[in-house]
């Protein structure tokens, strides 16, 4: 299985969703608790609050946004 997210393919401008919590949302379906309890922090163990990935992007088409009504 994967180990440590390599945070440098996220976030390209060309993905509307993370290739990699799309991985791990369908983990999260797949794997037993305890199986799920291992692979996660692995997978997640690179995670800083500086991380790039974490950060909101900015909407430079306006016009391309979902209304909220």
């Amino acid at each position: 299985m994967d180990q440590a997210w390599d945070f440098r393919q996220e976030r390209s401008g060309h993905d509307f969703l993370s290739p990699r919590l799309c991985e791990a949302d369908l983990m999260a379906e797949v794997l037993h608790e305890d199986e799920l309890a291992v692979w996660l922090p692995d997978v997640l163990s690179e995670l800083t609050p500086e991380i790039p990935a974490l950060t909101p992007v900015e909407v430079i088409d306006p016009t391309n946004t979902v209304s909220s009504t």
